[in-house]
């Protein structure tokens, strides 16, 4: 795409934001809020998604893997010459590329994150990582798609051992700068760059966290809390409403495993209102669910049915969860049509938008790909 025509789509853009923006002056009850509206995040849900898991052993291999990730994945979502598709509309088609980097670990006095080939790296480091795959995907797309990079991480043994409480908040506070710095580099570079003149209006950081219960090797509920807490007070000291995206299971203790242990937060038994809470009712979380089969999304659908309508232990004022649309395996479309029609009109938001891996995309594990049928 050529510098002049990226320069007549960004004014075409500001011409129609500067238009909202006298509006929402204008009409009276219109205003602007700190903390995003749910509901308004839930209804501009991505309608495609990809991860992946970025497992290598060092930073050069990380950094080639996530540029050739970025590379097919934009020739995939949105070709450039394919903007006739789109206009005048552009970068409405929402997109989103989650980043499994691994579990929350410090490492010499710092915090980062482990992969799964026992790698440590820092923020700081991941947040060039993800900054090479931002830039390869604006550079090789069209005009028509809105790109969210999620730096995704997961509540698998935070910390290693021993865990404890101060470690993991950090862990969450230094996942919100990441996306902070991430934010503000994009932010710069379309300012001081030509070739990256509207950067910020297509591509946007977030984080994610790939959230899971009933199991031993993941975390308890009121331990998952406290990374979820630190990521969420650096919005409200910074003023900013980064979103943390749960791309977790749901496996509620009351579906089929009651025991004394649910509900009390310290053991692997989640309620449905703790799950309820770190995928939508705690801070800036949004909900993707993780539907590997039919069972998971059924898991889902029970966690927003004993929701919807409050419950004991739900953080209140939050209203029912919204899906944001259901993150697949290596299945088909239809498959993730099958899952998201599974939750029927369930936390639908806005819109009946779906996420789905696309044809040629899919996960991406450790170098290895694993498309769509």
């Amino acid at each position: 795409m050529s510098v002049a025509k990226r320069l007549i789509v960004r004014i075409m853009i500001l011409l129609v934001a500067s238009v909202i923006l006298l509006a929402a002056f204008m009409i009276p009850g219109i205003g602007f809020n700190r903390k995003p509206s749910h509901a308004l995040a839930a209804g501009s849900s991505p309608i495609y998604s990809v991860s992946h898991y970025v497992s290598f052993g060092s930073g050069n291999a990380v950094n080639g893997a996530l540029s050739n990730w970025a590379h097919r994945d934009a020739q995939v979502e949105d070709p450039m010459g394919d903007n006739g598709s789109c206009a005048p509309n552009y970068y409405a088609r929402k997109v989103v590329a989650v980043l499994d980097f691994g579990q929350p670990a410090p490492i010499n006095g710092s915090y980062g994150i482990r992969n799964w080939n026992g790698v440590i790296f820092t923020y700081p480091q991941i947040e060039g990582f993800v900054e090479t795959y931002a830039s390869q995907w604006y550079l090789n797309a069209g005009v028509c798609d809105h790109l969210s990079v999620a730096i995704g991480t997961n509540n698998s043994n935070e910390c290693l051992n021993p865990s404890n409480a101060t470690c993991v908040y950090n862990e969450g506070h230094g996942l919100a700068i990441a996306v902070s710095d991430v934010t503000n580099w994009i932010g710069q570079l379309t300012k001081n760059n030509s070739t990256y003149n509207d950067f910020a209006l297509q591509v946007q950081a977030i984080g994610a966290d790939d959230i899971e219960n009933n199991e031993t090797a993941f975390d308890t509920y009121n331990q998952t809390k406290n990374f979820i807490q630190g990521f969420s007070d650096f919005n409200i000291q910074n003023h900013t409403g980064y979103s943390l995206l749960d791309y977790g299971d749901a496996f509620p203790c009351g579906a089929y495993q009651p025991g004394s242990a649910c509900g009390n937060g310290n053991t692997d038994l989640w309620t449905y209102g703790e799950i309820y809470n770190v995928a939508w009712g705690l801070g800036w979380d949004e909900a993707l669910p993780e539907a590997y089969s039919q069972y998971f999304a059924q898991e889902w659908a029970l966690v927003y049915d004993n929701t919807a309508n409050g419950c004991s232990d739900c953080v209140k004022g939050q209203g029912p969860m919204q899906f944001s649309g259901v993150m697949t395996d290596s299945g088909s479309q239809n498959q993730a049509t099958v899952f998201w029609n599974t939750l029927g009109n369930r936390g639908r938001g806005l819109n009946t938008d779906w996420d789905a891996c696309m044809p040629g995309l899919g996960t991406s594990q450790g170098g290895g790909s694993y498309p769509c049928d």
